[in-house]
């Protein structure tokens, strides 16, 4: 073993040892590039003293040429032969296995349940990844330009489990690229570029190579203050996961498959701080995992719980306030509504249970009782029959209250916090191809009892029932 007064063998020293990562084995993500190629040499330098059985795990993403995947495969299997660690190397779909996730989410996702799923294949305890100090300060500002709160700030855990896995540990995350460059030189070592890396149409690539060295020209020592303001903002997050931590054993959830529902009193009368938490981890409790889930829609969903509405989260997932709590829940998929003729008087059922039914009476001369379950409508104004449906591409409407503007229903529908999941589940009332009433929520001007003819005409009255009402 060459002596640890090389810094960064020296590093790597430490965290293995902090790590207590001593007599077992790691698995080591090996991309052939220079971070992952002097972690796997420092690994392979300290296997005798720590006692480690190492391997090497490329990952091919599916994302770039056969011939770019092969030369790299063959660099890294020789390599890691070089250095005396096992090599293996897998290979993941992340165009074909988005699950409402950007492309870098998806493949970060994939990537560690490869690695994960290796590692347990092999019977190893760590996963190690090449997150260096220069990663560390780019995750914190790109999530600061984004706009993230202070478990975000807190930059990449040098440390964390991977659910039903082991460990993933980041023996780099305090050596700088640059120290990572000067230890390569020291030793000699080759290493292959990633072509994606130098493409700056990906934001992490634009700020790593024109933003970052913008402020840097502004602040030397930008990338240390970073890496030092997720040290301190990572203990502030310790801290208040403690209290959520005491929160969450105060108002357990009720589980029960991928509904979560707990205490609504219990739960605001927490800090919104603790309450960040408590939202988060109720929806990883639902949907299985946190992804995609970010401050932004949190807060939004937080100020939608507060106002009384149900918001909706990502993955499809809804929060509805139900009995004095909350529930969390991702809805089953709605059919649409076949198109349906709707007599008056009459009835439609809808593929939910509910109904639309219509019969005819006298007035009321001005006002249209409540509008998310019944409106009034003059008789002379219809074209019977009545039609109820799903939305259609194109649909546009009049709706009351606007002055007579007309709206795209997508927009309608969009601007009324309706989920997608959820769009195609609205009946339509139409007249003459022309909408009367998005049932439950609001109707067209053009079809309100103001704009009938005089006293003691014929009003038709519709009500909607929905399902379980």
């Amino acid at each position: 073993m060459k002596s640890c007064s090389d810094p960064l063998l020296a590093a790597v020293s430490g965290a293995m040892r902090g790590f207590a990562a001593a007599d077992c084995g790691v698995l080591a993500a090996f991309s052939g590039g220079p971070d992952s190629t002097a972690l796997l040499s420092a690994l392979s330098e300290l296997s005798g003293v720590l006692n480690l059985r190492l391997h090497a795990t490329y990952v091919d993403h599916g994302l770039r040429s056969s011939e770019e995947i092969a030369r790299e495969r063959k660099f890294c299997a020789d390599a890691a032969a070089a250095l005396g660690a096992g090599f293996s190397a897998v290979s993941i779909d992340v165009r074909g296995s988005g699950k409402g996730e950007n492309i870098h989410a998806t493949a970060r996702r994939l990537r560690y349940d490869a690695l994960f799923s290796e590692a347990d294949r092999l019977g190893i305890e760590f996963v190690a990844t090449a997150h260096n100090a220069d990663d560390q300060a780019e995750t914190v500002l790109m999530r600061l330009i984004r706009g993230a709160g202070l478990q975000g700030l807190s930059g990449i855990p040098a440390r964390r489990g991977h659910g039903q896995y082991g460990q993933i540990i980041r023996p780099l995350l305090a050596v700088s690229r640059a120290e990572i460059e000067a230890y390569l030189g020291r030793r000699s070592l080759g290493h292959v570029i990633d072509s994606s890396n130098l493409k700056t149409d990906y934001f992490r690539n634009r700020l790593r190579l024109e933003i970052m060295p913008l402020l840097e020209s502004c602040n030397p020592s930008l990338k240390r203050g970073l890496a030092r303001t997720a040290e301190l903002l990572a203990d502030e997050n310790r801290f208040i996961e403690r209290m959520a931590d005491v929160a969450f054993t105060r108002n357990p959830p009720a589980v029960k498959g991928g509904s979560v529902a707990w205490r609504a009193d219990v739960f605001n009368s927490e800090d919104r701080a603790v309450r960040r938490r408590l939202l988060r981890r109720f929806a990883s409790m639902s949907a299985g995992n946190g992804y995609g889930i970010e401050y932004r829609h949190v807060e939004d969903a937080l100020d939608a719980m507060e106002a009384g509405k149900s918001p909706e989260l990502p993955g499809g997932l809804r929060v509805r306030l139900e009995h004095g709590g909350y529930r969390i829940f991702r809805p089953e998929p709605v059919s649409g509504i076949p198109e349906t003729a709707l007599d008056v008087p009459g009835i439609a059922m809808l593929p939910d249970g509910g109904k639309i039914e219509t019969f005819p009476c006298d007035g009321p001369e001005a006002g249209q009782g409540d509008v998310t379950t019944e409106i009034f409508v003059p008789l002379s104004l219809l074209q019977p029959p009545l039609t109820v449906r799903s939305r259609k591409a194109g649909d546009r409407f009049q709706p009351a209250g606007m002055g007579g503007r007309s709206k795209k229903l997508q927009d309608f529908l969009l601007d009324s916090k309706i989920p997608a999941s959820l769009r195609d589940g609205i009946p339509i009332v139409a007249s003459g191809g022309r909408i009367v009433w998005v049932a439950g929520f609001r109707m067209d001007e053009r079809f309100t009892a103001k704009t009938g003819n005089g006293p003691g005409r014929t009003m038709v009255k519709i009500l909607y029932q929905s399902h379980g009402d």
